[in-house]
């Protein structure tokens, strides 16, 4: 994390990025979101994620189509993991397909940006025979599931506030980075007090097949973290580990307190998603 990255993060207590998500009595889901569900697939079941070099989309499409339309569509989608803001994050979330309200709570804010999933499922209809008939990275069963991925993130959100917790999982897409999964979650801690939430983020990405890095980072009170690092290759562990006191110069440096940082060499496990639905019952669906 680069030192602008770390002066550009607010962090408090009021979360207000996080409790600004479009709020709504009542949802319909269609079949189709039920079987999205029913797959729920996690990030580390995107195997395409190991076939290319920083796991680039964009700079595979520049390679596979350099003139095409798709790829101008997908290029305002990326972002250079040098500069890392409240607005970048903002953006990213708007691309996922996650909608939020004005400050004054009475206008929403514009959606006409074009989201990852809709750029995908354009690029799937315009080159679907010549993607899978090519020798090449990507096929188009890895774009299916990245889709489906992407509205199972939005589904899970969805069930989330229902059950008056938030869960925001979304990608970061860089230029220059691994695709970067970010789940933002607010437990509640009282259902009395509008809120009251304990909230951590986790993040997960992948350099290459088997190394990969995840870390949960824990807001333990105002302008106070504890951070957890899981790193399955044991030389980036240790470099990590070597440059702890950097990143604790880092945080200080923008005026937040780092309680506790602990860095191990492990492989992180994930909880199979479809957990979510066991307590729904049954779903209301809309055909």
């Amino acid at each position: 994390m680069t030192g602008s990255a770390v002066r550009s993060a607010a962090v408090n207590s009021d979360a207000a990025l996080y409790g600004s998500l479009k709020p709504s009595k009542r949802y319909l889901l269609h079949p189709k979101s039920l079987i999205t569900l029913l797959s729920n697939p996690n990030y580390s079941q995107l195997e395409f994620l190991n076939k290319i070099k920083f796991n680039s989309l964009i700079g595979w499409m520049k390679n596979f189509y350099p003139s095409s339309s798709s790829t101008a569509m997908l290029s305002p989608l990326f972002y250079s993991a040098k500069k890392i803001d409240v607005l970048e994050i903002k953006k990213q979330l708007k691309n996922n397909g996650f909608k939020f309200i004005s400050k004054d709570n009475a206008k929403l804010e514009s959606d006409s940006t074009i989201t990852i999933k809709h750029a995908i499922s354009i690029l799937l209809q315009n080159f679907r025979q010549e993607i899978d008939s090519k020798d090449n990275d990507f096929n188009t069963d890895d774009f299916n599931g990245f889709i489906d991925y992407m509205g199972a993130n939005e589904i899970e959100c969805i069930l989330k506030q229902e059950q008056r917790e938030l869960g925001v999982r979304f990608i970061l897409l860089f230029t220059d980075f691994p695709i970067t999964e970010i789940h933002i979650e607010g437990e509640k801690t009282n259902p009395k007090i509008s809120g009251a939430y304990k909230y951590s983020v986790e993040i997960k990405l992948t350099f290459q097949e088997g190394s990969n890095v995840w870390s949960r980072i824990e807001l333990v009170k105002d302008r106070t973290l504890a951070i957890d690092l899981l790193i399955s290759e044991a030389q980036l562990a240790e470099l990590a580990q070597a440059n702890k006191q950097h990143l604790l110069e880092l945080f200080q440096s923008a005026g937040i307190e780092l309680l506790r940082c602990d860095i191990r060499e492990g492989q992180h496990l994930e909880k199979d998603r479809k957990e979510i639905l066991k307590e729904r019952g049954n779903l209301e669906l809309s055909a």
